[in-house]
């Protein structure tokens, strides 16, 4: 199929992606049920002057949690 054993890039920059990226993100996918890898992912971006991407992980952290009883 398409894309398969491709290198992992952004799209929007068209380059490949840094390894500590592409690491955090396979720590993401190998624990899709953990929170913290996407944290420390959004921590990252935040590092790496991406905010934007920050804040979508972290909304999407806080969107999968379950709802709490007020």
């Amino acid at each position: 199929s398409r894309g398969v054993n491709r290198p992992l890039t952004r799209a929007c920059y068209r380059r490949p992606m840094d390894e500590d990226e592409r690491n955090l993100l396979k720590a993401c996918a190998a624990a899709p049920e953990d929170d913290l890898p996407r944290l420390v992912l959004a921590d990252w971006y935040d590092e790496h002057a991406q905010p934007e991407r920050a804040e979508f992980v972290r909304l999407q952290v806080e969107s999968a949690r379950p709802a709490t009883a007020p």
